[in-house]
């Protein structure tokens, strides 16, 4: 059997596939059957919706521009993590501001983060004000390529000789 798919968009990092397709879902549902079945060991998962998916720290679905302007939406997608420093609440922060493209979402996404965190007995005060320093406004910022600095880097050389006793 030969198939013949055209994706409209293909995206990968590392283990993770993105594919969008605009055929029947069970033309895709016998492709990937018939990927799967190339290695007797190795098998890919693979989530078929018509309305959102995850990718990576992203969920993409059918939102307002979608009905709009045929242009989906990006979401913040949690995983299932324990306790984390706090430390790592800045790094959030841009998360959030990266990976929500409405100011819906970027809301409903904060909002779901404040529980996550005082369900983890973060204190509320601590959330909020780290919350609060936050905003879709800034979006635009949080989007920009940032300059790195070229670092000289000395490498440290030894000699190891290996003597015999």
């Amino acid at each position: 059997m030969f198939y013949t798919l055209l994706s409209l968009e293909w995206k990968r990092y590392i283990d993770d596939i993105l594919l969008l397709w605009n055929v029947d879902k069970k033309e895709v549902e016998e492709f990937i059957v018939l990927a799967n079945s190339h290695h007797p060991t190795q098998s890919n998962p693979a989530k078929i919706s018509d309305k959102e998916i995850n990718f990576l720290d992203t969920t993409l679905f059918k939102g307002e521009r979608f009905n709009k302007q045929a242009i989906l939406n990006i979401g913040t997608h949690f995983f299932a993590h324990r306790n984390f420093p706090v430390q790592s609440l800045p790094a959030t922060h841009h998360r959030l501001l990266r990976t929500n493209s409405s100011a819906k979402s970027f809301v409903e996404n904060i909002t779901q983060f404040k529980i996550h965190l005082r369900a983890r007995d973060y204190p509320n005060s601590l959330v909020e004000r780290t919350m609060s320093e936050v905003e879709f406004s800034k979006r635009k910022l949080a989007l920009q390529q940032r300059e790195t600095m070229q670092k000289n880097i000395l490498p440290f050389v030894i000699m190891f000789v290996r003597t015999s006793i």
